[in-house]
């Protein structure tokens, strides 16, 4: 192995996570409800549901929008939590360009963090 592991506890997400509440419609099945995401990141996202029936493996459906863009996309639930706060972690499956325009724009709404994206282009300087 050409790096060890990282110790317990240590951040291990490829993404970089941002504290939001974002409301979506989420589709489970047949069932459509109403949940709200907490954090997100270009990689998943922990959604709040008081739903004790969901499985780590099982595939969902979100709906996302940010304004007037918005977009459909589909996950996977990879962590559950029955104790506080009750919901469940989702793996975003093959966001779609659109999809990962929502998330972009989802991520930068959020004026408490600065959040780079790849669209972001620096600026250039001046020439004197």
């Amino acid at each position: 192995m050409a790096y060890p592991p990282p110790p317990p506890g240590a951040e291990r997400r490829r993404h970089v996570r941002k504290d939001v509440t974002v409301h979506v419609e989420l589709l489970r099945g047949e069932t459509i409800v109403i949940a709200s995401i907490q954090n997100l990141s270009l990689g998943g996202a922990f959604l709040l549901h008081p739903d004790d029936e969901v499985e780590v493996g099982e595939r969902v459906r979100l709906y996302l929008a940010a304004g007037k863009l918005d977009a459909v996309q589909d996950a996977r639930i990879v962590r559950v939590s029955r104790g506080a706060p009750r919901g469940f972690a989702v793996a975003w499956h093959e966001p779609g360009a659109r999809a990962r325009k929502v998330l972009e724009r989802l991520l930068a709404d959020n004026p408490e963090v600065d959040y780079p994206t790849e669209a972001a282009a620096p600026t250039p300087s001046p020439t004197a």
